[in-house]
C-alpha cells in the first residue's frame, strides 16, 4: 500500500496493487488487519484517481467486496465511503459485467448490516444496483447479487417506498423471468416483494406493475420450494390488504 500511495498517479501500479489486495482480502483472517491498515482507503483512493480504468475498478470493487464479507466491517466501510466508491465505479463502467458483479456483490455484503440499510438507499446504492441489473439482466451472478441486496435493503421500513418509486420491483421481476430456474433469485425476489408490499403506499402500484403475476409465476416455477411459496404467499397477502387490489388479484387468478 505504501508503494501504491507513493505512485498514486500511475495506473499500472494501481492495477497491480488493487489486484493484490483483492486476493489478500479473500482470506477471512486477513480482512480486519487489512482494514485496520487502510486497505479500504487505498482502494477508494485508487478508484477516485483512476476513474476511467476498468481494470482498477474491477479489482478495487472485488477487494471491497471481500472486505465487506466480514460482518465486523460493514458499518465501518460505509462510514468511510466504500459504498460511494463502488457506486462510482459501477456507473463509470456500466457496460462491464465484471465490474457490475463485484460492485453489486460489495453492496450486497454492506446491506447485510441493519445499520447500513437506510444510509445505502439514502446515498443511492439501490439505484446503482438496479441500473446494473437492467444493463446485465442476463447474467445470473449480477441478478443474484442485486436481488439479494434489494432484499436486505427492503427490510428497513423507511426504504420500502423509495425502492418501489425507483423501480426495484420491476427490475427484480425482470431478473426472476430471466432466471426462472434459479432458486436464489426466486427466493430473493419473492421475499423482497413481500417486504415492499407491507407499505400501504406501495400496494396498488405493485399490482398495477404486475408484481402479483410475477410472484405467482415464480411460485409455480419453484412449486417444490416451501420457502419460495411462503414468501410469494406473504407478498400476495400484503397486496390483498388494499381494497383497490382485490378485484385485479382475483381476476389474475392468484387465488
Amino acid at each position: 500500500m505504501a508503494t501504491a500511495r507513493a505512485h498514486a498517479g500511475n495506473v499500472e501500479v494501481a492495477r497491480h496493487a488493487c489486484a493484490a489486495l483483492q486476493n489478500l482480502a479473500y482470506a477471512a483472517e486477513n480482512k480486519i488487519p487489512l482494514f485496520c491498515d487502510g486497505a479500504h482507503a487505498a482502494m477508494i483512493a485508487a478508484v477516485q484517481a483512476h476513474a476511467g480504468d476498468a481494470e482498477v475498478a474491477r479489482a478495487a470493487c472485488g477487494a471491497l467486496q471481500n472486505l465487506a464479507a466480514s460482518d465486523s466491517l460493514h458499518v465501518h466501510l460505509v462510514r468511510d465511503g466504500a459504498h460511494k466508491a463502488v457506486m462510482a465505479a459501477a456507473r463509470a463502467h456500466a457496460s462491464s459485467v465484471e465490474v457490475a458483479r463485484y460492485a453489486c456483490g460489495a453492496i450486497l455484503n454492506l446491506a447485510g448490516a441493519a445499520a447500513n440499510q437506510v444510509p445505502l438507499v439514502r446515498d443511492g446504492a439501490h439505484t446503482t444496483v438496479i441500473a446494473a441489473l437492467r444493463a446485465h439482466v442476463g447474467d445470473v451472478e449480477v441478478a443474484r447479487h442485486v436481488c439479494l441486496a434489494l432484499w436486505n435493503m427492503s427490510v428497513a421500513e423507511d426504504n420500502r417506498v423509495p425502492l418501489v418509486r425507483d423501480g426495484a420491483h420491476t427490475a427484480m421481476m425482470a431478473a426472476a423471468r430471466a432466471h426462472d430456474g434459479n432458486m436464489e433469485v426466486a427466493r430473493a425476489a419473492c421475499a423482497t416483494l413481500q417486504n415492499l408490499a407491507i407499505a400501504a403506499e406501495n400496494q396498488v402500484p405493485l399490482v398495477r406493475d404486475g408484481a402479483h403475476t410475477a410472484g405467482l409465476a415464480v411460485a409455480r416455477a419453484h412449486a417444490s420450494s416451501v420457502e419460495v411459496a411462503r414468501y410469494a404467499c406473504g407478498a400476495l397477502r400484503n397486496l390483498a390488504v388494499a381494497d383497490g387490489n382485490c378485484v385485479p388479484l382475483v381476476r389474475s387468478g392468484v387465488h
